[in-house]
């Protein structure tokens, strides 16, 4: 990596930090461009704390021509930006590329794109991974190796890739990492493919996510051990930790078989991690954030508090079996979601913990 590149970093770590005490630049996109999928590739770099990426994300130009494309980008530097109205075969280049103190990445290129139709939007970028625990952040375990992961609710997806960071917009993901080939990788969906790769390291292909909002984005790269079970329906359910803890996974592991069996409804995913990291952004979510298609990451300082644990993992597992009604139940032939109210999914996620835990903890 070239001195002016670590230098330009070092100057967008510095400026995301000045800015974090201002406002969340929160401005709604018009619906002017809309993304139908994301195609992203991360290869973080565990020495230097940063990372690049690049994706392919399928748009629909709306009910106008356009020459620009507005979405979200905050402390990322943009390498380059194209698009493609024939399937991918020639690529234009933007010619001028924007992001306003507002967050908002403003994409212009030298030619029109015609209104109700699709064209794919090609983004090649580079990141920090910072310690403040929002986008894609580093983690630092006794020892001293470190681990990279994510945490985007409620608006810090931004962080990590440009995109269109609103709930409302639901999309699919596809997300490859490239790592050691002595990191684990983890993301919402089983591992579609892997190879190793000339310089030594692996490439990860994940699966296809169902429709999901941005904030449900996870993946995690780093030395992670882990203890495996299965639900009454056979579901693999795994709980990792960072290497030498897995005992105080036991328990995790344990109360998260306990909650899935607690319910009629089997658990609709294909799998569910439950991933232990050393350091989170306290203040949320009971010390655990639930991604809906197959992770839960949760603070590790918690695990050996039995009561405590208790509570952040079955709540979170509550969020999956409610509010990940959302995601994956679909009505109508596939038209209409589900979705609960946030009083009555409350009310589930502590009645099922009192039933199953009464005895260690009362809500």
């Amino acid at each position: 990596m070239s001195n002016q590149l670590i230098f330009s970093l070092a100057l967008l770590a510095l400026a995301s930090i000045a800015v974090d005490a201002g406002n969340n630049g929160f401005r709604q996109l018009l619906p002017t461009v809309t993304p139908s999928s994301y195609r992203i590739t991360f290869e973080p770099d565990l020495t230097n704390f940063n990372y690049s990426g690049s994706e392919i994300i399928n748009i629909t130009i709306g009910n106008q021509n356009t020459n620009q494309i507005v979405l979200k980008a905050r402390a990322l530097l943009i390498r380059d930006a194209s698009i493609s109205t024939d399937g991918g075969s020639s690529w234009t280049n933007a010619d001028y590329i924007d992001i306003t103190n507002n967050y908002i990445l403003t994409l212009t290129f030298p030619l029109n794109l015609q209104a109700n139709t699709q064209a794919l939007l090609k983004i090649r970028f580079y990141g920090i991974l910072h310690g403040s625990k929002k986008g894609f952040f580093k983690v630092k375990y006794p020892g001293g190796k470190y681990a990279a992961a994510t945490h985007f609710e409620p608006y810090y997806v931004r962080r990590a890739f440009p995109c269109w960071d609103e709930p409302a917009i639901k999309t699919t993901f596809q997300i490859t990492l490239i790592a050691p080939t002595d990191k684990v990788c983890l993301s919402n969906t089983p591992v579609q493919s892997e190879t190793s790769r000339n310089d030594g390291k692996k490439e990860v292909l994940f699966q296809v996510t169902p429709l999901i909002s941005t904030y449900l984005v996870v993946f995690v790269v780093g030395d992670f051990e882990y203890l495996e079970s299965a639900d009454k329906n056979g579901k693999p359910l795994r709980v990792y930790t960072p290497p030498g803890e897995k005992d105080s996974g036991q328990y995790v592991l344990q109360t998260a078989v306990t909650t899935l069996n607690y319910y009629y409804i089997p658990y609709p995913l294909p799998k569910l991690d439950l991933i232990s990291i050393n350091q989170f952004e306290k203040g949320y979510y009971h010390g655990a954030m639930e991604n809906c298609t197959g992770k839960i990451i949760y603070l590790s300082t918690i695990t050996l508090l039995r009561l405590v644990s208790n509570v952040s993992i079955s709540l979170s597992l509550m969020k999956f079996l409610i509010n990940g009604l959302e995601t994956w139940q679909r009505l109508n032939g596939g038209q209409t979601l589900v979705r609960l109210k946030k009083g009555f999914s409350n009310f589930i996620e502590k009645f099922t913990t009192d039933a199953l835990f009464s005895d260690q903890f009362s809500i």
